[in-house]
């Protein structure tokens, strides 16, 4: 009866030609029968799914349904407690059908690919995912699939690539969880369900410096990174706190060695900003790293250009430009 409603207000003329019906069939319409037309089992369904009539606004009318529950869930609990509450969902970011409830919640704690197997390739894909939730407003905090940890761990720790599995997240403004000391879901299809106990003396000192270095995080969002020029193998961002507040520009090596599971650290990296991103009259910029003490060094500008040289770069750096 939902669905038959749904198309009453949904169905186009097209839709309703395709399935052999018109508006004044649609009191009485069984959608389950229209279906085993085309196919009797489970089996022959998923093959031909998207060959059967209105398949695509019977599942646009489950994920409307969806995110309406949520969206009903949230008030619920609000009224229950009497001031606005906090509501998270497992979505998986990335998955279009799991993004349809994001608007109805105040952040997300998901798995998030981080494509593991081949290195840092797929970064791009990963970002796009936090990207979708960024322009829905919500917050993410991410972990890497069951089968990215099982990789992990069967390949010693891979300490590196988790370290820029968290530089991608904050860099991009999202938050990655920190790996559990001793139960780390893994998942994979010969093994199942299986734990990972990652090092904390790994992932600490960069948990704990981006929890010092949080002006440099908090509150930022993203700048169009359009005139920011960089080397092969740097991956950078640029994220501001509203229209000239701190302005911080996130450096990310993205040169990874799968044989040695290390990435090849970089020197004397060149990038060149707009010269609008920097303070005024700014000749110096500090330079942060986890794994390094602050530095400053040089800026120079020539024209709308400034070109900044990073001297070391092992996985993530940020340099602070106002």
């Amino acid at each position: 009866a939902g669905f038959r409603e749904y198309l009453k207000t949904h169905a186009k003329p097209a839709d309703l030609k395709s399935a052999g019906i018109t508006r004044a069939d649609l009191d009485t319409f069984d959608y389950r029968t229209l279906v085993r037309k085309y196919a009797k089992t489970r089996k022959q369904y998923l093959k031909i799914k998207d060959r059967i009539p209105l398949n695509k606004r019977f599942f646009e009318f489950h994920f409307d349904a969806a995110a309406e529950n949520v969206c009903g869930l949230h008030q619920v609990a609000a009224e229950a407690a009497g001031h606005p509450v906090l509501l998270s969902a497992n979505a998986c970011i990335g998955h279009p059908y799991q993004h349809v409830v994001l608007d109805s919640l105040t952040h997300v704690i998901c798995e998030v690919d981080q494509y593991a197997r081949v290195g840092t390739r797929n970064a791009g894909k990963t970002i796009a995912a936090y990207n979708i939730a960024a322009r829905h407003h919500v917050p993410v905090a991410a972990t890497g699939f069951g089968w990215d940890w099982a990789f992990v761990k069967a390949h010693g720790g891979c300490h590196d690539l988790v370290r820029f599995w968290i530089a991608l997240a904050y860099a991009n403004g999202q938050r990655f969880m920190c790996p559990h000391p001793t139960r780390q879901w893994c998942f994979d299809e010969k093994q199942g369900t299986h734990w990972y106990a990652a090092p904390m003396e790994e992932y600490a000192p960069v948990y704990q410096w981006i929890k010092a270095s949080a002006t440099c995080f908090d509150g930022l969002e993203a700048v169009k990174t359009a005139g920011v020029r960089h080397p092969r193998n740097i991956r950078p961002t640029v994220r501001r706190k509203g229209n000239k507040g701190r302005t911080v520009l996130h450096v990310i090596n993205t040169d990874y060695d799968a044989r040695r599971r290390l990435m090849r650290p970089r020197r004397n990296v060149r990038i060149q900003v707009p010269k609008k991103l920097l303070a005024p009259g700014k000749k110096t910029a500090k330079v942060l790293s986890y794994d390094a003490e602050p530095r400053t060094v040089p800026v120079t500008c020539k024209g709308a250009t400034a070109t900044i040289v990073f001297p070391e770069l092992t996985c993530w750096t940020l340099c602070v430009l106002r």
